[in-house]
């Protein structure tokens, strides 16, 4: 499978294209590692200050990435209340949903009132369909921040 280098200017207009479509979200949070940056930069997009985020593991780091697992498992978790909240949940690609589905069960599980699920890279092949997606890729994704 080719790689495909992604631009901080690119993932800024994705961002920015994202952002535009949110709807009543009062809080943020980004799957680890990957969604953190863009979970940061979209709360800064629409002036939210309250995020937090959860560490769900079930890919390695290689690119392509290969599975660790048939569920995430849960390394960490920095979360404030969400009783009641509209939370934008963050990650950087989506291939299955396996992950926002389990970050969306701990949200719910703690007292979420919604969960959007927002991702800047949806694999084209994918099995799960998130609310809000930037870019539909085939090939592997290289980000920015990746190439640090």
């Amino acid at each position: 499978m080719s790689r495909v280098y992604l631009s901080w200017s690119k993932i800024l207009r994705v961002v920015q294209d994202i952002s535009h479509r949110v709807k009543d979200v009062d809080y943020i949070v980004g799957i680890k590692r990957g969604g953190v940056i863009p979970a940061v930069l979209i709360a800064s997009s629409l002036k939210i200050s309250d995020i937090g985020f959860v560490w769900l593991k079930r890919y390695t780091d290689d690119k392509p990435p290969k599975p660790l697992g048939d569920k995430p498992e849960l390394l960490e978790e920095d979360i404030d209340d969400v009783t009641g909240r509209n939370i934008l949940l963050v990650d950087d690609i989506a291939r299955t949903g396996k992950t926002f589905k389990e970050g969306e069960r701990i949200l719910i599980d703690k007292g979420a009132r919604k969960v959007v699920k927002a991702v800047i890279v949806l694999k084209e092949n994918a099995l799960f369909k998130p609310d809000l997606y930037g870019l539909v890729m085939k090939n592997c994704p290289i980000f920015p921040w990746e190439k640090i």
